[in-house]
């Protein structure tokens, strides 16, 4: 019997270990989609910037003339 034993705590371990990695794979992806949030704010964040900067030069450039 202690033969089926073994092979029920390895089995045991095993499964363990998989639902282990399991969360930690689902943890990554909840982890990588908050990135890629901020990330796309981010973007968001420099094109409205971008765009106020390029109108506030163009503002300026005419006072220049």
């Amino acid at each position: 019997g202690s033969h089926m034993q073994e092979q029920d705590a390895g089995l045991d371990a095993l499964s363990s270990i998989i639902s282990r990695q399991k969360q930690m794979g689902q943890e990554i992806g909840n982890e990588l989609d908050e990135q890629n949030e901020i990330i796309d704010d981010l973007a968001n964040l420099v094109e409205n910037t971008d765009e106020k900067l390029r109108t506030e030069a163009r503002r300026v450039t005419l006072v220049d003339r």
